[in-house]
């Protein structure tokens, strides 16, 4: 419950600072929908894929790397929280 919170309380800060450069309100609400998908989405299956020790000897190093830029994007720490705590049980 507590991860929940602070995700939305990250939303609507990255939200808000992306929204600034936009006149429209509707254009602005596209935009950030679109991003959250690919950022949310997209980037939590091609990480899945990436850790899975299925495609190589382990899990990959690039992956490794990648989380530091993956994390500034609160749709991806969303996705990777949930897709964490449905294995921890």
């Amino acid at each position: 419950p507590r991860r929940s919170n602070l995700s939305t309380q990250a939303c609507m800060a990255f939200t808000y600072l992306f929204s600034l450069p936009f006149k429209q309100y509707t254009s602005a609400q596209n935009m950030i929908l679109a991003l959250f998908f690919v950022t949310g989405i997209i980037m939590g299956l091609v990480s899945y894929i990436m850790r899975n020790p299925v495609l190589g000897s382990g899990p990959n190093d690039a992956d490794h790397t990648l989380q530091y830029f993956y994390r500034l994007f609160p749709a991806f720490c969303l996705c990777d929280g949930l897709k964490k705590g449905v294995w921890v049980w």
